[in-house]
């Protein structure tokens, strides 16, 4: 036999206990539709399980008592408790899916840079390959064309003999043109021909073209260049004149460069004096 009902509003008669079997209590829930009517034990399984929060509402069917659950004194404390974990759960659930969403969106990204940057750099080693070659030309100076003798006349003349000196000079000094002995490529002493000046000179006279660009450069209206030089017998040049000069820059350049110049060794020979007449067209 059933207990007798208490007043609705009222707690069970004192020593009464509910019947945690007996189905009487139904749930509104956000909806507005009532679900039940359940046990207690299946309500208090339900909050467990997060489908009946502390803000639905329970009603007792006996009683027509009706409450939120948060509010009911057997399951107001369960509810709240339950409520709190699953909130806190559903927190953490869309924080990693957030977190989730985010790395594949960066991941995406980052492949999308990856596949941009093969592709760049596949272009760029298909145009490096297929590109037009440029030639490099280096340049010093003024700008001329790549012969160096291009623009140079070259012409053998023997040198006059010069006056003859009273006193024979000790030695040239610091590369000075030194003209005391009296030689000519025609008074058949030991001198060097003038077929092995010349041809020394033709082998080796582009050693020299950069110094008589630089002249042309400097003086425009330069059209000629007489240069003149001593031969040793050990086939080193000893001196240098250009245009009459020994102190000018195209005859310190002169100088300098000859000095690399091996004519053939004469042992029986003193010095052989040779000159060259360059016209720049």
């Amino acid at each position: 036999m059933r207990p007798s009902a208490s007043l609705p509003g009222l707690p069970p008669p004192r020593g009464g206990a509910l019947d945690e079997e007996h189905e009487r209590w139904l749930i509104t829930k956000e909806d507005r539709m009532d679900y039940g009517p359940f046990s207690l034990r299946d309500v208090k399984a339900q909050i467990e399980r997060g489908s009946i929060s502390a803000e639905h509402t329970i009603t007792d069917t006996d009683t027509n008592d009706k409450r939120r659950v948060a509010d009911h004194p057997q399951l107001g404390q369960m509810a709240r408790e339950w409520t709190a974990k699953h909130m806190e759960l559903d927190r953490q659930m869309k924080e990693e899916a957030e977190r989730a969403k985010y790395n594949r969106a960066v991941v995406k990204m980052l492949a999308g840079i990856f596949a941009a940057i093969v592709v760049a750099g596949s272009g760029i080693g298909v145009w490096l390959i297929t590109r037009p070659k440029q030639q490099v030309v280096k340049q010093a100076g003024p700008q001329f064309t790549d012969d160096p003798l291009k623009g140079l006349s070259i012409a053998m003349q023997p040198m006059p003999p010069p006056p003859p000196k009273k006193k024979k000079k000790v030695g040239p000094k610091n590369g000075a043109f030194d003209d005391s002995q009296n030689v000519d490529f025609n008074d058949g002493g030991d001198t060097l021909s003038a077929e092995d000046i010349q041809k020394t000179m033709m082998s080796k006279f582009s050693i020299l073209s950069g110094c008589l660009r630089e002249e042309a450069a400097r003086s425009p209206t330069t059209k000629k260049i007489d240069l003149e030089f001593i031969v040793k017998g050990t086939g080193a040049v000893s001196s240098v004149r250009v245009n009459g000069s020994t102190s000018s820059p195209v005859a310190a350049c002169v100088f300098a460069k000859m000095q690399s110049i091996q004519f053939p060794e004469c042992k029986t020979c003193g010095k052989t004096v040779a000159a060259f007449s360059l016209t720049l067209k």
